[in-house]
């Protein structure tokens, strides 16, 4: 719950941008998943107590590496029809 209250408008930002742009490909949302994953743990650096701060650079990395992972797997979800309420004509890859 603490994961998904810090990291909400990050992704509500990326999501939004993602279908404004109509961004389809995977590395898009790769590199997206990577910032919302740096914002989370700017949020828990400003916000935790002492004892839950993330400061070690393998946690860190590991953190990194799970919002690039769920990045993708959005994009596996629903990333590839992105701007589609558009009507633009292109068909998901």
């Amino acid at each position: 719950l603490f994961v998904a209250y810090c990291a909400y408008m990050p992704a509500a930002g990326v999501i939004l941008i993602s279908e404004i742009l109509g961004r389809r490909d995977w590395l898009f949302y790769a590199l997206a998943g990577v910032i919302v994953a740096a914002a989370f743990l700017g949020f828990v650096h400003q916000n935790a107590d002492a004892n839950f701060d993330v400061t070690e650079p393998r946690a860190i990395a590991a953190v990194i590496g799970c919002g690039m992972v769920g990045g993708i797997f959005y994009w596996l979800s629903a990333g590839r029809w992105a701007g589609s309420w558009r009507g633009t004509g292109d068909q998901p890859i």
